[in-house]
């Protein structure tokens, strides 16, 4: 035990009388364009009630690399303090020990308490125009997870820019911090700041570029989408919304709301989930009218109109659980306020059916419509545990592209012959069909986005069976939708 405190205060004395020979005085003039450390002569024990302030002028088209060497712990009442050019500050500690200073003043702000930090950093200027540009239209979501010494540039071809971002697990993505916005078409433009807690979802790019850099090169936890401004200027408010199978294990549930006369919108993007099943809509203030959740293919600037409608009175019979047929579409919702549940398709809830149950039956196609590849042939389902009943089902449009495009509704039992009613030729007029069976099979062979078919089916009973037993089938089928 003597002989440890021997050595410790060994070691204090040969540490403190190095510090003689390392100068602590505070720069005062500002860095524009040499590397340098501080101190220059390495790492040192600051005394107490220290304070000093180094600025950097950082010129367009660079960016400063800090690197601090450092015992300072969390908690410590000693603190290292950047501020970045947009005035936002970030604590250094042990273990935050890089940060990488963009365009503009910047500024390092060491004050002590205590006798017991060490502090020593260097700093590089970096010419970063030279990295490598990657071009991104407006309308695409995209990952977060950009790579060092790469920059990535949104441009519109007509209007300013909004930047949304989105996180896996629905909470502000900290590693945001280390994404900067710089507003411009490269990283010769201003810095503007991060994008951490979406401080950048109500800011319009000055002009029709912005662009996005993570110096670091570290992963974050998020989704991003830039937008034309236009295309969002309707709604009372617009978010990313992230669904992932691997952290919502039951539903997804999105939170949607929007003021008397307003309409709010979401666009969801399912990560590992290509197509989407929507359980149920709660609508939050249910004896209020004219509210409406409304459900529409990819993202706001692509245009595109709804594709399914729910208001307070719908949403509650048997037209849930509805599959969507895409890893991402847009919800709008319409002076409502509404929990929407999205849940994987692995968990099978659609097919089911009972009377009274209804359906809207889409292809693919219809939630995809600007796909470049084939789509694979469609086939569904629909089965009423063995009862009997009444399919009804209104054909509301049939295109189709070639010879071997086409809709087939099969619908039959065991003990009855099929009703087969084929489509291979367009058609826009309303056609309605009913058949009874205990299935309701539809395929569709268009691989074209332009083919496609679009069904409204409701299920009723055929009036051979007792309403008794109608009821134990819907019991069944919402069993398993909610397994």
């Amino acid at each position: 035990m003597k002989n440890s405190l021997f050595a410790s205060a060994i070691f204090f004395f040969f540490f403190a009388s190095s510090q003689a020979a390392i100068d602590l005085t505070c720069p005062t003039a500002n860095i524009t364009n040499t590397d340098g450390a501080f101190p220059a002569g390495g790492i040192s024990l600051f005394p107490a009630n220290y304070t000093c302030i180094i600025t950097f002028l950082i010129p367009r088209g660079f960016a400063v690399k800090l690197d601090f060497q450092t015992n300072r712990g969390s908690f410590s009442r000693d603190h290292i303090v950047v501020k970045d050019s947009a005035s936002e500050l970030f604590e250094m500690n042990n273990v935050d020990n890089l940060f990488y200073l963009p365009t503009g003043t910047n500024s390092i702000n060491i004050t002590t308490v205590t006798n017991t930090s060490t502090i020593y950093f260097t700093w590089r200027f970096m010419d970063v125009t030279k990295f490598q540009r990657n071009q991104i239209s407006t309308g695409s979501v995209v990952s977060m997870n950009f790579t060092a010494n790469n920059y990535y540039q949104f441009t519109s071809k007509n209007d300013t820019v909004l930047f949304h971002t989105g996180s896996v697990n629905g909470q502000p993505d900290l590693s945001l911090r280390k994404v900067y916005y710089y507003d411009g078409d490269d990283l010769n433009a201003m810095f503007s700041g991060n994008l951490y807690d979406g401080i950048f979802n109500t800011y319009n790019s000055k002009g029709k570029s912005i662009t996005l850099v993570n110096f670091y090169g570290t992963p974050t936890n998020s989704y991003g989408i830039a937008s034309d401004s236009l295309s969002l200027s309707k709604y009372q408010k617009y978010s990313l919304n992230i669904c992932s199978n691997l952290t919502f294990f039951s539903n997804c549930i999105l939170q949607a709301s929007a003021d008397l006369g307003q309409e709010s919108a979401m666009t969801v993007y399912t990560v590992d989930m290509p197509e989407s099943l929507i359980p149920f809509i709660t609508f939050l203030n249910p004896n209020a009218t004219g509210q409406q959740v409304r459900f529409r293919p990819l993202v706001p600037m692509d245009g595109y109109g709804d594709l399914l409608s729910y208001n307070e009175t719908v949403a509650n019979t048997y037209s849930l659980p509805q599959k969507i047929l895409s890893n991402i579409y847009t919800v709008t919702c319409y002076q409502c306020k509404a929990q929407i549940g999205i849940r994987s398709t692995q968990v099978e809830g659609w097919t089911p059916v009972g009377p009274g149950s209804s359906r809207l039956i889409y292809s693919p196609s219809m939630w995809n419509p600007k796909s470049q590849q084939p789509l694979a042939p469609y086939f569904v389902n629909f089965t009423s545990n063995n009862l009997s009943v009444k399919f009804v089902f209104d054909i509301q449009s049939v295109k189709t592209i070639s010879v071997a495009d086409k809709l087939r509704i099969e619908v039959g039992s065991s003990s009855t012959s099929s009703v087969i009613t084929e489509f291979t030729q367009s058609s826009n007029t309303v056609i309605q069909k009913s058949a009874i069976g205990n299935y309701m099979a539809t395929s569709f062979s268009g691989a074209n986005a332009t083919s496609s078919f679009a069904i409204s089916l409701r299920v009723e009973d055929n009036g051979a069976e007792s309403g008794i037993i109608s009821l134990v089938v819907l019991g069944v089928a919402l069993l398993r939708l909610f397994q």
